[in-house]
């Protein structure tokens, strides 16, 4: 789908999103999975397609701008925070943490690869088992 974007200067910008998507990455933990009863999300190149059974409609959650690949997705308990590992370009690894509550996903929270490391220790340790 193209649509027409106005920028500052009355310039217009042509900006491309995709409709669907084919295949799905296997390797990719946590790749495929349900978010409801009726939407499955799975892991399509280097976004996120989130597919709806009933209405037969695709939308994506893009990753960073920087993205080469998914590595891994996790779901939050009550389906509302969708968290996005990736490997950068410059072969660095990031956590996106997105908010699925919205018809476009909200982007709350990247990570490096040190901010993840510190706070899943410390979420690691303050867990009972």
């Amino acid at each position: 789908m193209v649509s027409d974007n106005q920028q500052a200067g009355g310039m217009s910008l042509a900006v491309a999103s995709p409709q669907f998507g084919f295949g799905y990455r296997p390797q990719v933990p946590g790749g495929l999975r349900f978010s409801d009863e009726q939407t499955i999300l799975f892991a399509a190149g280097n976004q996120i397609a989130r597919l709806n059974l009933e209405q037969k409609t695709m939308k994506f959650v893009p990753g960073s701008e920087i993205c080469q690949k998914i590595t891994s997705v996790a779901l939050s308990p009550n389906n509302r925070y969708l968290a996005v590992s990736e490997k950068t370009h410059d072969d660095k690894a990031q956590i996106i943490i997105y908010d699925l509550m919205t018809d476009t996903p909200k982007k709350r929270k990247v990570l490096t690869r040190e901010e993840s490391e510190t706070k899943l220790i410390k979420i690691n340790r303050n867990t009972d088992y």
